[in-house]
């Protein structure tokens, strides 16, 4: 198994995917749902893709510091760090074979944009663009 982090630049290959969206915990610590779902593919030929980093930041920097490299974002209104998170994870979705989304409409959890993610990822396998959708 490849696991692709967020410390992972994009790079389109033909290898069974499965992209993990859902909530995702910010502290640097693995969501736990991710990890079990990494666990059960620690044995296949398949990359795993994870919107998280590896580990946490070893200067102490908070995610959105990670994500700045000092450039003005391109759109309006947005921060650069989160213009350059949505091209990550957009690039690595529309990229991969199969997307799992982990739907908790819990209301302790993080991660809202979930929802809008699932329906996006929903739309592009029903017009034939993305490969796979897995509920979980």
């Amino acid at each position: 198994m490849r696991l692709v982090t967020y410390d992972d630049p994009f790079v389109a290959d033909d290898r069974l995917s499965v992209f993990l969206l859902g909530p995702t915990a910010r502290n640097g610590v693995r969501t736990p749902w991710r990890q079990r779902v990494i666990d059960r593919f620690a044995n296949a030929d398949v990359s795993i893709i994870i919107p998280e980093f590896l580990g946490p930041d070893p200067s102490g920097r908070s995610f959105q510091q990670r994500w700045d490299d000092g450039k003005q974002s391109i759109i309006p209104g947005m921060r650069r760090s989160t213009q350059r998170v949505l091209d990550w994870e957009t690039s690595w979705i529309d990229g991969a074979t199969v997307t799992l989304a982990w739907c908790d409409m819990c209301d302790e959890t993080p991660g809202k944009t979930t929802r809008s993610e699932v329906g996006r990822a929903s739309a592009l396998h029903e017009a034939g663009v993305s490969r796979g959708l897995l509920i979980y």
